[in-house]
């Protein structure tokens, strides 16, 4: 019955964990977001002589790679949904119960002997893990410069 109560611990701590692992990955996600979108309109604004020899005789790819520049340089600032507050909520149930039966029988007869002997014992157990969310988003408007 130990083992079964540790692998139920276990199973709701790495959900829990799991749940806080999300709750961090959402605020990191716009910021991470945020900052690629800064290195990229400064590096749109910024010539390279080499890549654009190298695209120079590519049909269709210069083209390509100047309607991404001009919609780059064309956003100065942008709304982001960022987390403004996060709860959770854990249950965690766990039932077991035990249960042991022992039976024995003995009988004689004229050079027979009968020796009988049972045990018998059954674990059971459940558990109920149960873990809730809630996460409030609100948009903020950043200013790329």
């Amino acid at each position: 019955m130990a083992l079964s109560t540790a692998i139920s611990v276990a199973s709701f701590s790495v959900v829990m964990a799991e749940t806080f692992a999300a709750v961090s990955v959402s605020t990191l996600v716009p910021a991470t977001f945020l900052a690629m979108l800064r290195a990229a309109k400064k590096s749109a604004g910024a010539a390279n002589d080499n890549a654009d020899a190298l695209i120079e005789n590519m049909v269709g790819v210069k083209q390509a790679l100047g309607a991404v520049k001009a919609g780059i340089d064309s956003i100065d600032e942008i709304d982001l949904l960022i987390p403004k507050t996060a709860t959770i909520h854990g249950e965690f149930e766990f039932e077991a119960s035990e249960a042991y039966s022992e039976n024995s029988g003995f009988g004689a007869l004229v050079n027979v002997v009968a020796v009988a002997a049972a045990y018998s014992a059954l674990y059971q157990t459940s558990s109920r893990n149960k873990v809730t969310l809630d996460v409030e988003f609100a948009t903020v408007n950043y200013t790329l410069s």
